[in-house]
């Protein structure tokens, strides 16, 4: 996995803080320069008959000011010795983020997600989703940041794959080959078929989940000779993002690594993404 350049979306938050070292430990490790992306998001207020800045505190030129003062604040001394660039812009974030990956050949994306309270079960935030959704580079993230271990997951020598049996399965473990070989780390897939509760109870037992585990081992020894490699395989049945959670605690995961689907638009939104992001114990590479 060449990473020459990561993406690092600034807002200044302390989730954003908090994933500072991450970035840092990345950068370092693959020896990447850093992009690091502060957004102004217009805030055109009416005045009169004519939407205006009402404002001077608000002019775009003293906003833009402020944030480049705080972006030379914001990380300190932490990517001493690395490329950095500094990017402040006007846009939606939502929008502009996965456009300037593509337009600045980023190789990484590194985000926290802006869940809120209630909402955090359920949403990753607008922002995460829509990158997500629309980035064609990987993205790391972390649903839960700010309550990682100090010193923990920062060098990713414990990773676990999450594979399904769809098309993109070879492509995945091909990326874990590649981590493997690259940064040492030790590899464990998993692979989690329906349990009891994606069934009426009528319809489930002890014979039919084994059924799906052998067709499940058969079909997955396939993708690993198609992809290559020999990992470690743990094939549990259950709710997906939950059960890949508790394969991550089980194994000191410092990386859970997971595919976003390959298909594009709404059937893309469908797959797991979300719910393994939002249970993860640990930060998740989406790729």
């Amino acid at each position: 996995m060449k990473v020459k350049n990561i993406l690092f979306p600034v807002d200044f938050s302390d989730r954003c803080r908090a994933v500072v070292p991450h970035v840092e430990a990345a950068a370092r490790r693959f020896g990447s320069a850093v992009t690091l992306l502060h957004l102004i998001e217009p805030q055109v207020l009416p005045y009169g008959l004519v939407e205006t800045f009402a404002f001077p505190q608000l002019q775009p030129g003293a906003v833009k000011a402020r944030a480049e003062e705080l972006m030379d604040a914001f990380a300190g001394s932490a990517f001493e010795g690395l490329a950095v660039c500094r990017v402040v812009e006007t846009g939606d974030p939502a929008t502009s983020i996965a456009s300037l990956a593509r337009d600045r050949e980023i190789d990484l994306i590194m985000m926290p997600t802006r869940g809120h309270g209630a909402f955090r079960t359920t949403l990753l935030g607008a922002v995460a989703s829509k990158v997500l959704h629309d980035s064609d580079c990987p993205v790391w993230t972390a649903a839960h940041v700010e309550t990682l271990s100090s010193n923990r997951h920062f060098e990713w020598r414990n990773i676990v794959c999450a594979v399904s049996l769809s098309t993109e399965g070879a492509r995945l473990l091909r990326t874990a080959q590649d981590l493997h070989e690259t940064l040492g780390s030790t590899i464990h897939v998993i692979l989690v078929v329906p349990g009891e509760e994606a069934f009426p109870q009528r319809l489930w037992n002890g014979e039919f989940e084994s059924v799906l585990k052998q067709e499940a081992v058969e079909a997955l020894r396939k993708i690993q000779c198609q992809a290559g490699t020999d990992f470690a395989v743990s094939i549990e049945a259950g709710d997906v993002s939950r059960t890949i959670a508790d394969c991550a605690r089980k194994q000191n995961a410092d990386l859970v690594l997971a595919g976003r689907g390959l298909e594009r638009g709404l059937a893309r939104l469908r797959s797991h993404t979300y719910a393994i992001i939002r249970d993860a114990p640990c930060p998740v590479l989406n790729v």
